[in-house]
């Protein structure tokens, strides 16, 4: 059985801005997206307490971390751009790169924490933010990541899989934890 998110894990708030400081929250014990919020990093830059607890269950040494979107870019680029090409038309020279996955090791030899998972996962995925971005609109032909004095779109890690996370809209993604908090406060 491979390794879900802990419990501590699953009261992360990953939203990929910048600073780091106020970008990570951490959710009160009942995962109430709605409810009170902690810092997870203080104004003197030392974690949260939940940065020592495993963030898998069961724990482990190490994992391989992708992004979703990044991950199927290409193959969701091809679908759109070279399905039904003629054998005569050029190729489109845009092509997305490929990307190699993170691995996350465990600092303490023995499980991977959160603190881990954080210092590792949160800054390669705001290294790959706008690329993050252009895969989340790869249909979209014209797409440009803050064109025309748009507003940055507001990100937020969905952390399902610890080994395979997504940028999603950051309201879209608090609305799916509000339905999962509402559903579990009504079988309680």
């Amino acid at each position: 059985m491979p390794a879900q998110l802990s419990v501590p894990g699953r009261r992360l708030l990953l939203r990929l801005k910048e600073p780091i400081h106020s970008a990570i929250t951490v959710l009160a014990t009942n995962l109430d997206p709605d409810g009170p919020q902690e810092a997870y990093f203080d104004p003197s830059g030392q974690h949260h307490a939940i940065g020592n607890e495993p963030v898998t269950e069961p724990p482990v040494a190490s994992l391989t971390v992708t992004e979703e979107y990044l991950s199927d870019w290409q193959n969701e680029w091809y679908t759109i751009n070279m399905e039904g090409l003629d054998d005569d038309d050029s190729e489109p020279e845009d092509m997305p790169p490929t990307f190699e996955p993170l691995v996350v090791t465990a600092s303490n030899g023995r499980f991977v924490s959160i603190q881990d998972y954080v210092g590792a996962v949160y800054p390669w995925l705001m290294q790959r933010r706008e690329q993050i971005l252009r895969a989340r609109h790869v249909a979209e032909e014209d797409y440009e990541p803050g064109a025309d004095g748009e507003e940055e779109e507001a990100l937020l890690v969905a952390l399902d899989d610890p080994e395979l996370v997504r940028a999603e809209d950051e309201g879209e993604w608090l609305a799916t934890l509000r339905g999962i908090f509402e559903a579990r406060s009504q079988q309680n």
